[in-house]
Order: C-alpha cells, then structure tokens, then sequence
C-alpha cells in the first residue's frame, strides 16, 4: 500500500507544480512590458482567498504534495499583486505628471476642460 500511495503523492505533486508553473508566464510579461492594467485585483483577491481555502485544507488533511506547489503559487500571486501596485502607481504618476487635458483627466466629470453648462434654448 506504500508503494501506492508515493505514486499517488507523485502524481498530485507533479501535477500542482505543473498547476502552480502556469502563472510564471503571466509574471514574466507583466514585468516585461511594465504594466499590469490587465490584472484585476477582484481576480487576484478571489485567486488569494481560494488558495488560502485549499492550503487549509491540505494541511489539515496532511497533503504534503500540495505544501510546495502551494508555496509556489503565493509567491506568483504576491508578485503578480507588487508588479500591479507598483506599475499601477507609477502609471498613475505619469498621467498627472501630463500636461494633456485629455489624458489627465479624461475620467474626471467635473474637470474644467471637460464640462460644459446646458445650453438652455
């Protein structure tokens, strides 16, 4: 039965790196090109709080092959979530740091450039 159960371990091993491994390319790019706009933080609070539930349960349940690629994935998901603080704020800078009416405030309803009292007739 040992003989069964390394091969299982392995196998769920093998297969959480594999799982964990897919978010090493999404680092990579977001580092790459400086920005992170395509990252949303729900997705990344939601990813959080799923892989918080499932470290739980494999530690209550003694599930070491899921210990490293666990470990593996927090540290994507913690580096996917500085590279978006980071690149976000910097962005951020830079579109103050405009002098371009149109890219400064583009957003923003109330800005002088951009609103304009009813015509009454």
């Amino acid at each position: 039965m040992t003989g069964y159960s390394n091969w299982v371990d392995l196998i769920g091993l093998l297969g959480g790196l594999t799982i964990s491994g897919m978010m090493i390319p999404q680092v990579v790019k977001v580092y790459r090109t400086k920005s992170a706009k395509d990252l949303s933080w729900g997705f990344l609070l939601w990813y959080f709080t799923g892989l918080t539930l499932i470290m739980i349960f494999s530690v209550l349940k003694s599930l070491w092959a899921l210990y490293i690629p666990m470990c593996l994935e927090y540290t994507m998901l913690f580096t996917q979530a500085g590279l978006k603080y980071r690149y976000d704020s910097r962005s951020s800078e830079n579109t103050a740091d405009n002098k371009s009416p149109v890219l400064a405030n583009s957003g923003d309803i109330h800005s002088d450039q951009f609103y304009r009292k009813p015509v009454l007739t």
